[in-house]
């Protein structure tokens, strides 16, 4: 421990209290100025005892025996010791009072401290990073249910939200002020993590040394509390404490989206009332127990009990380069179910890196309304370049991201005129979703890319289908029934894992969707016919496309 820090922790220990404090150096000078004025009533106390000690002793029967003063002197010795007694008996009464004085000022002072840390954690502030890209099928990793974390957190404590990228997390680990919580995916057991870039794709960090010479290259750690919602992040946990960080909060095993928000608004809601570090992890694992939580988090700690006082204090938080969410416009509502279309977004996202213009086209109904709305979604999250500046055509979208669906009618009547006052700005963008492909650039001065909206793909639709059946899809549904033989149960449920070419009852369902010409709103709308009093498909679905 530092020696500064020595008064402040004999009074901790001596008297159980827990100072937080804005200055810490100050209140400590403080507390040992009352400290040494106690001493130094004690020590006047013991000097005036000793003193009366001394006087009784001249005085005794000893020195009387010795010595036998005449009457008078007798008398006046007796006038001189009564005096004397009523001197010292008021002599302590005012040093009683002090010390009851002194003693009431620190109780008074302890009182104090604890409103102010109760008032400081608070207003603790969470810069709250995460990597939510969207995926190709091979990974298998379902999305992050950001926005959903997102409020739950905000509901306790509030938050600076940003992307999880490379650069972001080395410029957050020099900051002062502020606990980083930090949510995004581990692939291979927690060897790589999913990282976002600029556009909101992915990349990914294979090898964790990578991390560590990130972290540790440069220095200037200053950051003390790291929340990892990483699955499998152990290892991850371990390159932050290594590097500096006090308090690290990880997940060792596979944990749900849900769990993980569970537990962390438990953690913080109890840092916020005020609990140390190892009492408000213990607390959260005890919610997460009874909420049959079965992720095994752990806490890696240099043995401190409490957090800085500058992650506790909002005010001490440096606002820059941290600004505040933009508004999030109202968009449409996400169509429910939406699958695929991976290849699209990611397009779109990378053509916006180079051009202000992107055309999204096709001619049949591939759900190119849907994915719009989905694309929206995806660059309006708070966090991401154009969070908060998102909407669709006519509201404005000043310095953001426009969308113009069933763009052919707006280009080509007085829309057009509202569409290049728009683009004037210079961090602008326009997503235009059309029929055909633009034959010429039409917007102006400003070149387009387009982007064409290819039919869902068979492994896609697949999957659409298994999930808006109003029954679950059974293998008998697959086969007619002289080809079951060899196929197993013909009551088994059919999974979505076992949509792929490497399952036989994938292969089969991949190749019965072929019959919807990867439109998915055919795919809804077969899907829908499937019920509990529907027979068995016997391995066609062209029955439900004529009806």
């Amino acid at each position: 421990m530092d020696s500064s820090a020595e008064p402040l922790a004999r009074l901790e220990e001596r008297h159980g209290w827990n100072f937080h404090f804005h200055d810490e150096q100050n209140w400590e000078l403080y507390i040992d100025s009352l400290t040494d004025s106690l001493t130094f009533i004690q020590s006047v106390k013991r000097d005036i005892c000793d003193k009366a000690k001394g006087w009784f002793s001249k005085s005794g029967p000893a020195a009387q025996q010795q010595q036998q003063p005449p009457q008078e002197l007798r008398g006046a010795a007796k006038t001189a010791h009564a005096e004397q007694a009523d001197a010292q008996r008021r002599e302590q009464k005012r040093l009683q009072s002090m010390n009851e004085q002194l003693s009431a000022q620190i109780e008074a002072l302890k009182a104090t401290l604890a409103q102010q840390n109760t008032l400081m954690v608070s207003q603790a502030r969470v810069l709250y990073m995460y990597a939510s890209p969207r995926l190709p099928k091979d990974y298998k990793i379902q999305q992050l249910k950001i926005k959903e974390e997102i409020t739950a957190l905000r509901n306790v404590v509030p938050l600076d939200v940003r992307r999880a990228t490379a650069r972001s997390i080395r410029n957050a680990i020099s900051n002062r002020g502020v606990w980083l919580h930090i949510s995004m995916h581990s692939v291979k057991d927690g060897a790589g993590l999913l990282f976002e870039d600029s556009e909101g794709t992915w990349y990914e960090v294979k090898n964790l040394e990578h991390m560590k010479l990130l972290l540790n290259e440069g220095g200037d750690i200053h950051i003390e509390f790291v929340f990892l919602a990483v699955c499998h992040s152990e290892r991850f946990a371990s390159i932050f404490h290594d590097a500096g960080v006090k308090h690290v909060v990880y997940c060792a095993t596979e944990v749900s989206d849900k769990c993980a928000r569970q537990f962390a608004s438990s953690l913080y809601h109890d840092l916020a009332n005020g609990l140390s570090i190892k009492n408000a992890f213990a607390s959260a694992c005890v919610v997460a127990k009874f909420d049959k939580d079965k992720a095994q988090y752990g806490l890696l700690s240099d043995g401190s009990a409490w957090l800085s006082p500058a992650m506790t204090a909002g005010a001490l938080i440096p606002r820059s380069p941290l600004q505040p969410p933009g508004q999030l416009k109202d968009l449409p509502r996400q169509a429910e179910n939406f699958v695929g279309r991976h290849d699209a977004i990611h397009a779109v996202m990378w053509a916006f890196a180079c051009r202000c213009v992107v055309v999204l086209h096709c001619q049949k109904p591939f759900g190119r309304s849907a994915t719009l709305v989905e694309i929206a979604h995806h660059a309006a999250l708070e966090g991401r370049k154009y969070g908060g500046l998102v909407a669709f055509y006519p509201d404005p979208a000043p310095g953001g991201l426009l969308i113009v669906d069933d763009a052919d009618k707006p280009l080509a009547g007085d829309g057009l005129e509202v569409l290049q006052r728009h683009l004037k700005h210079p961090e602008a963008k326009l997503l235009l979703g059309c029929h055909d492909q633009p034959k010429v650039d039409f917007v102006g001065e400003w070149m387009s890319i387009p982007v064409a909206l290819r039919p869902l793909s068979d492994e896609d639709a697949a999957e659409l289908f298994i999930r808006r059946c109003r029954r679950a899809l059974l293998a008998g549904d697959l086969w007619e029934p002289e080809q079951l033989e060899g196929k197993g149960d013909p009551d088994r449920m059919i999974g979505l894992e076992e949509i792929s070419p490497r399952h036989d009852s994938g292969k089969q369902l991949m190749e019965m969707v072929k019959v919807f010409a990867g439109e998915p709103g055919r795919v809804r709308s077969a899907a829908a016919k499937v019920t509990g009093g529907t027979p068995s498909l016997q391995g066609s679905l062209a029955r439900l496309v004529l009806e």
